[in-house]
């Protein structure tokens, strides 16, 4: 085993390079003959679709290292978690004698029902490698014929015993060797070259099979083939990449153009539209507007630019009384978080007002309603006194919420059914969620707290939470 630096041979030149791109690998310290041998050997054996990688690794672990760790952590991490295939992987332990030993015998015991129950893949071990070279240093190789890959573990691995490895490339890779068929003499010339103690030999045997070939006729086959059409092939590459632009380009204008014709379609429709609600002079929504305004459900505060801001004044009517009765039910209900009143009397009160509906709760609340497809519930707004007599629905005044209803009053915006618009900002106003813990919490705070009048009645009559709760108790 010589151990001089091969630093060139004929097939490791950036000419060979270029010819055996099916064959690459890199060198070790320099050193180019395991990647010079392979294609030496390969150059007349591999179908055009085989490749070969070549791949030097090392690593440092000691054996009290490695104990404690599972043989998958092992694994994964000298050979790695995919296997590639058609690859030569040749991992150096650079460590010493007994955790080289430590580690190939974990690879031998495990290393094949591992990457079975794992990838489903099949490994062999070749023990002829490992005895061939166990006088001179230890070893372990595995292979797997249908990925084509060579795994060898080798105990420091320096450049004497790499190139004794190239001696076993028959058998790591058998499926490029016919066991029926010779090895060629010069091929086996060149084996038996890598035991001697100079690399005279082998440099000899390199070349020898190197001028079987002519690299450089065959580099100017593969270089100029086709040369004298450069020009036009570039050119006919030129155009159709240009001919691919001005396609693309003329789709794009061609949508940009029905997207264009359909936006004037829908413009010239909501013009024709839009001119003969302007000519028609209809008075619907104002009139519709004044008859609520009269009925005192109903006021407009002002206009800006496409926005009303209107205020609605109604009966809290809209609930879910089964939620009312269950709520109620419920000792530890919101209903009854609070202690300005007894529960008994405020139980009464809710009752009367929900269940029985005796009473009735008067309510108002804020809107923004904007004709371009906005509404707005407005919190905190500042009623005037025309709306002493009314509770805020907590809904759109302290939470600006309209739930179910923003959706259905955005459509009807949307239709220009302002009328219908409005008619849902009503009902949002006549509604309590008895669902809604958060919202009913304020609910029932302003009940408690407030010296407002706001529950009317059977008489018309509105007064306060005290005095309604007296009426209940002297018309039980």
């Amino acid at each position: 085993m010589f151990q001089n630096i091969i630093s060139t041979t004929p097939f490791a030149t950036s000419i060979a390079d270029n010819l055996f791109k099916n064959v690459k690998g890199a060198e070790y310290n320099g050193d180019v003959s395991f990647i010079s041998t392979l294609r030496a050997l390969l150059i007349d054996r591999l179908a055009p679709e085989d490749k070969v990688y070549l791949r030097f690794n090392t690593f440092t672990y000691l054996k009290n290292q490695l104990e404690g760790a599972s043989f998958p952590v092992i694994s994964d991490s000298y050979i790695g978690r995919e296997i590639g295939d058609n690859s030569i992987k040749i991992i150096n332990m650079h460590t010493d004698s007994e955790s080289s030993k430590y580690i190939i015998d974990l690879f031998e015991k495990n290393f094949i029902e591992f990457r079975r129950n794992k990838c489903e893949e099949e490994w062999e071990i070749v023990d002829r490698v490992q005895r061939f070279f166990a006088k001179s240093f230890g070893c372990v190789c595995f292979i797997n014929r249908e990925k084509k890959t060579s795994i060898i573990l080798v105990e420091r691995l320096d450049l004497r015993k790499m190139h004794m490895l190239q001696c076993a490339i028959f058998a790591f890779m058998p499926w490029y060797f016919d066991k029926e068929k010779p090895v060629p003499a010069d091929e086996m010339e060149l084996i038996r070259s890598l035991t001697e103690k100079s690399s005279d030999k082998y440099i000899d045997c390199i070349n020898k099979i190197a001028k079987k070939h002519d690299f450089e006729a065959e580099y100017i086959k593969v270089s100029l083939r086709g040369f004298e059409n450069k020009y036009e092939k570039l050119k006919i590459d030129e155009l159709s990449h240009r001919l691919d632009e001005i396609m693309s380009q003329i789709k794009r204008y061609e949508s940009v153009i029905s997207d264009l014709s359909n936006e004037k379609r829908n413009i010239d429709s909501n013009l024709i539209g839009l001119r003969y609600n302007v000519n028609k002079d209809s008075h619907d929504f104002m009139d519709y507007f004044l008859s609520l305004h009269q009925n005192g459900k109903l006021y407009l505060r002002s206009i800006e630019e496409s926005a009303i801001y209107v205020i609605v004044k109604d009966y809290i009517e809209y609930f879910d009384e089964e939620m009312v009765t269950a709520v109620l039910n419920n000792e530890r209900s919101y209903v009854y978080n609070y202690n300005d009143y007894d529960n008994e009397d405020i139980e009464a009160l809710m009752r009367e007002i929900f269940v029985n509906q005796t009473l009735k709760i008067r309510t108002c609340a804020a809107y923004r309603i904007d004709v371009n497809g906005c509404v707005d519930g407005i919190s905190n707004y500042d009623f005037d006194s025309e709306f002493d007599d009314c509770m805020p629905n907590p809904h759109i005044n302290i939470y600006e919420c309209l739930g179910d209803y923003s959706g259905l009053i955005r459509q009807k915006i949307r239709d220009h059914d302002y009328v219908g618009a409005v008619e849902l900002c009503i009902a949002s106003c006549k509604s309590l969620n008895f669902g809604d813990s958060t919202v009913m919490e304020s609910f029932m705070r302003y009940i408690n707290e407030s010296y407002s009048n706001f529950i009317e009645l059977p008489s018309g009559e509105v007064v306060g939470v005290a005095e309604a709760i007296n009426w209940i108790a002297e018309n039980k």
